[in-house]
C-alpha cells in the first residue's frame, strides 16, 4: 500500500514577517542570545515575546512596558533630561520617545524626598527607578539606602564652582580644632573636610556647626554658592571652590543593581539620549533654560542659568575615564567613593566600614563606548595645563607628616590631585630640612609615567614645607 499510494505536494504555511524600521535600535542590535529582560542585544522579536508593545508611530520597540521614572536633586541636574524628553513627561517627538522610552522626570530640592522615591521604586507613580545626585551625597546616604543595593552606572556632570570654602582669613588653618559651618552630607562640607585632611587636619578635628552659624562662632564655612541664603560678609575670602577642583564632585546616576541588570538596554538608551540633551543645552543654554522653566515648579530662567553655570555636563569620554576603563586616570568613581567614605566616616557621618566592593556598574558605559568609540576617547581642550609662572599662588598643599613618608601613597595622592585639579600645575618635594633632589625627581617621574601626565604638569620644588616629609603644592591657574 505504501508503494502504490499517491503522493501529494506539501504546501507550507506562509511565513509571517514583522516589519521593523531599519533605524530602530532593535534592528541595529539584534542578537540571537538576547533575552526579554531588556539586555543590550535584545531584538524586536524578543521584546514582543515579553509582552512589550511596539511603537507604531516611531517604528521603534518600546524598551519598557511602563514609564522609566527618574528623579534629580535640583533642576540643573534634570535640565538635560527635560530637553531630551520634551518636558518632565515624554513628548511624542522627543529623543526618548523616538528611542522607545517613556520617561517621567521629577525634581527634589533636598535628599530626603529623593531617598523616599528610590525606596518606593519605579512601579509607584511617586517613586523612581533612577536618581541623580552628587557622589558625596550618595555616599553619605549609603547606609540608609544599603538595602536597595544601589549602583552608580553613569556620570551626568561635574560640579564647577558651586561649592566653596569661605573664611574670615585668606589662609588655611594649620592645626587645632576647626569650627566649620556646613550641612552634614552636603558636597560643600565634603570639599572642606577633604581639603583639611590633605593639610593633615583630620575630619575628626572639625566641629560642624549649622550652616547659618555666624563667623564669630565658625570662622570657616562650607557654602553652596547657588543658595538663596545671604552669605556672611565677614567671611570674604574664598580658599577653594570646585571651579579649582573640577573633577572632585561628579553627579552620578544610581539605580538598584537588579534593575540595571534587567534593564541595561533601556538604561543604555536613556544615557545616550541624556548625552544628546546635554549637547543641546551646551549649544543654547538660555534657550534650554527657558524650555525647562515652563515645567511646573521650575525656577525662572535667570535662576536656572546661574546653577547651570556652576556645573558642566559629562561626556562619554568622562564616563569612560571615571569608570576606570581608560586604564591610567587616577580620578575614578571607585577612588572618589572610597575617599568620600573615609572622610564621612572620620567625621562621624557614617559608622560602618566601606562596602567590600565599590557599588559601580560599568555595563551601560561599556555599551555606549562600543557604540561610539570615537567619542569614548576624546580629551576636552580645557584639560590642557597652563603655565602658572614662578610666582603662582598656592591653592592647596598636601602634606605627609615628618617621619611618615610612604612612597606608594604619595605617588597615588599626587596622581589624584593632578586629576582633580585637571588644569593646575603641581609642585612636588621630598625631604625634611632640605629637598632631596634625587628622590623628588624619581617621584615626579613615577607620577607622570603611571598616570600619563603631559610634560609641564609637575615641577620639582626648591623649598621645603614645614612639618612635612613630602608634599604636593597645587598652584592656581592664571
Amino acid at each position: 500500500m505504501l508503494v502504490i499510494q499517491k503522493r501529494g505536494s506539501h504546501q507550507a504555511p506562509a511565513e509571517q514577517i514583522t516589519a521593523v524600521s531599519p533605524t530602530s535600535s532593535a534592528a541595529a542590535s539584534a542578537s540571537p542570545s538576547a533575552s526579554a529582560s531588556g539586555s543590550p542585544g535584545s531584538s524586536s522579536t524578543a521584546a514582543g515575546s515579553a509582552g512589550v508593545p511596539l511603537d507604531s508611530d516611531a517604528g521603534a520597540p518600546k524598551l519598557m512596558d511602563r514609564s522609566l521614572r527618574v528623579i534629580a536633586l535640583g533642576w540643573d541636574l534634570a535640565a538635560p533630561g527635560v530637553l531630551a524628553n520634551g518636558g518632565v513627561s515624554t513628548s511624542k517627538t522627543s529623543d526618548f520617545a523616538t528611542s522607545g522610552l517613556d520617561v517621567q522626570i521629577a525634581v527634589a530640592t533636598t535628599p530626603a524626598p529623593l531617598e523616599a522615591a528610590l525606596a518606593r521604586g519605579g512601579e509607584d507613580k511617586d517613586g523612581a527607578d533612577v536618581a541623580i545626585l552628587p557622589l558625596p551625597t550618595f555616599v553619605a546616604a549609603y547606609e540608609r539606602l544599603r538595602a536597595l543595593s544601589l549602583d552608580m552606572f553613569f556620570v551626568v556632570g561635574w560640579s564647577r564652582g558651586r561649592e566653596a570654602i569661605a573664611s574670615t582669613k585668606n589662609e588655611w588653618p594649620s592645626k587645632g580644632e576647626i569650627k566649620l559651618a556646613g550641612s552634614t552630607g552636603h558636597p560643600a562640607t565634603f570639599l572642606a573636610l577633604w581639603a583639611f585632611d590633605l593639610g593633615t587636619i583630620a575630619p575628626s578635628q572639625v566641629k560642624l556647626l549649622s550652616p547659618g552659624a555666624p563667623a564669630s562662632d565658625a570662622p570657616i564655612a562650607a557654602i553652596d554658592r547657588s543658595s538663596a541664603l545671604p552669605p556672611d560678609t565677614s567671611r570674604n575670602a574664598l580658599l577653594l571652590t570646585t571651579a579649582d577642583a573640577p573633577k572632585l564632585i561628579p553627579y552620578v546616576a544610581v539605580a538598584p543593581r537588579g534593575f540595571i541588570e534587567q534593564r541595561s538596554r533601556a538604561l543604555t538608551t536613556w544615557a545616550s539620549s541624556w548625552l544628546a540633551g546635554a549637547r543641546k543645552l551646551a549649544q543654547d543654554a538660555p534657550g534650554g533654560a527657558r524650555v525647562v522653566a515652563t515645567s511646573k515648579d521650575a525656577p525662572e530662567p535667570i535662576a536656572l542659568l546661574q546653577t547651570l553655570g556652576q556645573s558642566v555636563p559629562a561626556t562619554l569620554a568622562d564616563n569612560v575615564r571615571a569608570a576606570g576603563l581608560s586604564g591610567r586616570g587616577a580620578v575614578t568613581l571607585d577612588t572618589l567613593f572610597q575617599r568620600s567614605w573615609a572622610i564621612w566616616r572620620a567625621a562621624g557621618v557614617l559608622a560602618t566600614p566601606s562596602p567590600e566592593a565599590t557599588p559601580i556598574s560599568t555595563a551601560v558605559i561599556n555599551a555606549l563606548a562600543r557604540a561610539e568609540p570615537s567619542q569614548a576617547g576624546s580629551v576636552p581642550d580645557d584639560a590642557k595645563p597652563r603655565d602658572a609662572g614662578t610666582q603662582a599662588k598656592v591653592l592647596l598643599t598636601y602634606r605627609q607628616p615628618d617621619g611618615k613618608f610612604d612612597e606608594a601613597s604619595f605617588v597615588a595622592t599626587a596622581g589624584l590631585l593632578a586629576g582633580v585639579f585637571e588644569r593646575a600645575p603641581l609642585r612636588l618635594g621630598i625631604g625634611g630640612a632640605a629637598i632631596d633632589k634625587n628622590r623628588t625627581k624619581k617621584a615626579l617621574d613615577d607620577v607622570s609615567g603611571r598616570f600619563g601626565l603631559p610634560q609641564g604638569r609637575l615641577t620639582p620644588a626648591t623649598k621645603t614645607v614645614s612639618a612635612a616629609a613630602a608634599f604636593v603644592e597645587v598652584l592656581a591657574v592664571p
